[in-house]
């Protein structure tokens, strides 16, 4: 794998679901990443992002209540590069300025997951 594109290194999850967070920290940091930073909320997700931006997020559309679509403004304001995860797949309804992000369907599998991480570090 020395061609590989460099993954990067500090990764954000927004995901509500416990045991799918830990489960996708758990793959991530098994890929190399340094830091893996989890949020189960909008409000948690904001505040981990005030703290320090992230390289790369993976954020859950639907987080309960709520949706990601302001934490995904935020990032792409900072020009911080992420992917959508979800079980809706193409048919939930994203807002027009995100049609075109990398959607994760779950479950995916750690190479998709592989995947959008290296294709994150080039930009968006």
């Amino acid at each position: 794998m020395a061609d590989a594109a460099p993954l990067p290194q500090d990764v954000l999850i927004v995901e509500d679901n416990t045991i799918i967070a830990i489960a996708l920290e758990e793959m991530i940091k098994d890929f190399g990443v340094a830091q893996v930073r989890c949020a189960g909320s909008v409000a948690q997700a904001l505040a981990l992002i005030g703290e320090k931006l992230p390289d790369f997020a993976v954020l859950d559309v639907d987080l309960g209540d709520q949706n990601c679509f302001e934490i995904a403004e935020q990032l792409a304001n900072a020009g911080v590069p992420f992917v959508f995860a979800t079980g809706y797949g193409e048919k939930a309804d994203y807002p027009l300025q995100f049609a075109a992000v990398d959607k994760l369907l779950k479950p995916y599998a750690a190479e998709t997951l592989h995947e959008a991480l290296a294709k994150g570090t080039k930009g968006f």
